[in-house]
């Protein structure tokens, strides 16, 4: 495997902002943010619903604009380009210990993934899961160790990953194809998994795999961010949010056609936020919260659920909504996602024979 020039390691960066267990700083305030992203795509969206309530044209569109800012698929890309790289950038120099990586990663998101299932089962909630995601997540971890052996760069493996799945896309998903060149519903669903739990994964290969590609080449990036350009980048990926979200509405442009394509600026996005914190301290109340980012992302469609017996969303509960599911996935963290965690690096270190 090619191996990228080492500039100055993340980890071991002059500017001290970086967190401690090889962990990137700010990354953990993007998966909180990521997380958000996903969660109030999938409540209500009241602040649209109340601004689109008048009649001044001007505040009409803000609410438009309110309404299609929230593009929930895209964050779970963006997670998927993370997760290749938190994965392979602490290893890319170092041996592969492969049964006790796959114990790991396997126990760090399955347990807490067992807990929701079992619950939700009980319930009969299970289509408020987000299982593709993870099924995609697992398939992944399982094949780094087969990747790394491949006598192909990580760039050569996207790219031939990236025309797998484009050309997947064109010959099973043909509700969507047919749909976007028609611009009418023939079996349209505009979901990034139209092919199912168990073929998804080829079509989001290529953006895990640009996380590892990054993991790969960002110790030889030596430019400065600074927050002027950083703010520009989120503008703009806020931009191409409210556009595919409206592409997707509006026109049969479904997520499994644009979203690949939109990984190529996540990943600049993310490129230029990993470069920012090298220099920049960030927000500790954000790192803190990204902590349970996963327990967040795995229960909030559960949490709104049951909140919604009670409570109706509306402008005045939104906050309320936020706040209560927030204070369920921390709940749902301490008792079950960080318990796992420790859990699975024991077992890590029993089946290394540490």
């Amino acid at each position: 495997m090619q191996k990228s020039k080492i500039h100055k390691p993340l980890l071991e960066n002059k500017g001290d902002f970086v967190s401690k267990g090889n962990w990137v700083n700010g990354l953990d305030s993007i998966r909180f943010i990521l997380a958000m992203v996903v969660f109030l795509s999938h409540l209500d969206n009241a602040p649209a619903a109340f601004f689109k309530s008048f009649d001044n044209y001007f505040v009409r569109w803000i609410g438009i604009g309110i309404n299609h800012i929230f593009l929930g698929p895209g964050a779970v890309i963006a997670f998927f380009i993370i997760s290749g790289f938190v994965i392979h950038y602490p290893l890319k120099n170092s041996p592969l210990q492969v049964k006790s990586f796959l114990v790991r990663r396997w126990f760090r998101i399955g347990l807490p993934l067992l807990a929701v299932v079992l619950f939700s089962k009980y319930f009969k909630l299970f289509w408020l899961i987000p299982i593709w995601s993870l099924y995609c997540e697992l398939i992944y971890y399982t094949l780094y160790p087969v990747l790394r052996k491949i006598n192909l760069t990580w760039r050569i493996q996207f790219i031939v990953s990236f025309i797998v799945s484009i050309g997947l896309v064109f010959l099973v998903a043909d509700g969507e194809i047919k749909s976007m060149l028609a611009r009418t519903n023939i079996n349209y669903t505009g979901s990034y998994a139209a092919l199912g739990n168990w073929l998804t994964w080829i079509v989001g290969l290529p953006c895990w795999l640009l996380g590892v590609w990054l993991a790969d080449r960002i110790d030889s990036v030596t430019r400065y961010v600074s927050t002027v350009k950083v703010n520009f980048v989120r503008v703009l990926m806020l931009i191409f949010s409210i556009l595919l979200v409206g592409l997707k509405s509006h026109w049969f442009v479904s997520y499994i056609i644009t979203l690949n394509f939109f990984a190529f600026v996540l990943t600049y996005w993310l490129e230029n936020e990993i470069i920012y914190f090298r220099s920049h301290r960030s927000v500790r109340l954000m790192e803190w919260a990204g902590k349970f980012s996963y327990s967040l992302y795995l229960i909030h469609g559960l949490a709104v659920y049951f909140i919604l017996h009670y409570i109706k969303v509306n402008i005045f509960t939104y906050s309320f909504f936020i706040l209560v599911t927030l204070l369920l996935a921390f709940i749902v963290y301490l008792i079950v996602e960080e318990p796992s965690h420790r859990f699975s690096k024991y077992l890590a270190r029993r089946v290394s024979g540490l």
